[in-house]
């Protein structure tokens, strides 16, 4: 959640620096450049903590609902499009400062345990840090070759992911 107040703040701040017409292309880059670096960690946290919140024998009702709410959502492309261009933007990114805020105090109520990282902070081993990270992601890497299905849909939303922000970076401008 913690993320999501970051990025309700930027689009705040770039809403106001829109509004003061104080508009510069190196500050946009910018915020763009931190919303790009949050939704990515967001990704993964989201991905990773997702099935946590699920109670056993409902995964494949959760994720149909997750992925039906993920493609309405993309009726709200023509919604803001419309937006834009009867109002201008700063009435965007004040929409999604909102949400951004709504969805984070929402997300400070989810009450789940996390044992992966209970067992992560009662590990007395002398790995911390990037260290940590480098052989959590040796041993995902491990399990990923092993698995055959896995890593040809893992190689595949790979590909997927570049080609989509290859174009969202392409069609912003």
């Amino acid at each position: 959640y913690t993320l999501d107040f970051i990025t309700a703040g930027v689009y705040i701040i770039m809403a106001l620096i829109l509004f003061t017409d104080h508009f510069s292309f190196p500050i946009l880059a910018v915020g763009c450049f931190i919303i790009g670096t949050i939704e990515s960690v967001y990704f993964v946290a989201y991905q990773s903590f997702y099935p946590l919140l699920i109670t056993e024998g409902n995964y494949s009702k959760a994720y149909s609902i997750a992925s039906t709410l993920e493609t309405l959502t993309m009726v709200m492309v023509p919604v803001s499009a419309l937006v834009y261009n009867s109002m201008g933007i700063v009435p965007l990114f004040l929409i999604n400062a909102a949400s951004y805020f709504i969805a984070a105090v929402m997300e400070t109520r989810i009450d789940a345990e996390e044992k992966y990282i209970e067992t992560q902070k009662n590990d007395k081993s002398d790995m911390v840090g990037g260290k940590r990270f480098i052989a959590d992601f040796k041993e995902g890497m491990k399990y990923l070759i092993s698995e055959k299905g896995l890593l040809a849909v893992a190689v595949y939303f790979t590909f997927s992911a570049f080609a989509g922000g290859a174009t969202g970076s392409v069609t912003l401008p």
